[in-house]
């Protein structure tokens, strides 16, 4: 069943597992946002918020140090590539979670290739 997350069980059973795929990322994320408060409590700006793509990305930056995460969401069944675009004064972006080019591109964009059904959150520090 296509409708199905990772799993085959159904509401008959029991749903809290930790070993989850969905629980997994879900735990994976939070702590991220624990540990960085930029990704809780910052300025945010809109990237990309695409329906047919499936594609969704913000940018959040941290007050102190102007560094820009950007976190993007693919909710398609299908894996996408392209270019989305960043701060022309964010430095190189490092990857925090999941696959982030490393480097730079052309100032005011990256390219990003993300995973059918992923998040991907990247870091750069003012250039």
């Amino acid at each position: 069943d296509n409708r199905l997350i990772g799993t085959s069980k159904t509401t008959a059973d029991d749903n809290f597992d930790t070993g989850h795929p969905l629980y997994q990322t879900i735990a994976m994320l939070s702590s991220l946002r624990k540990e960085h408060p930029a990704l809780r409590r910052s300025p945010m700006t809109l990237r990309m918020d695409e329906e047919k793509s499936g594609i969704f990305a913000v940018s959040r930056f941290d007050p102190v140090n102007g560094a820009e995460y950007l976190i993007v969401f693919n909710t398609s069944t299908t894996g996408w590539s392209g270019q989305i675009e960043v701060d022309a004064g964010s430095g190189a972006f490092r990857p925090f979670y999941g696959q982030c080019p490393t480097g730079r591109g052309v100032p005011g964009t990256i390219r990003i290739t993300i995973p059918a059904l992923s998040t991907v959150v990247c870091r750069a520090d003012r250039g």
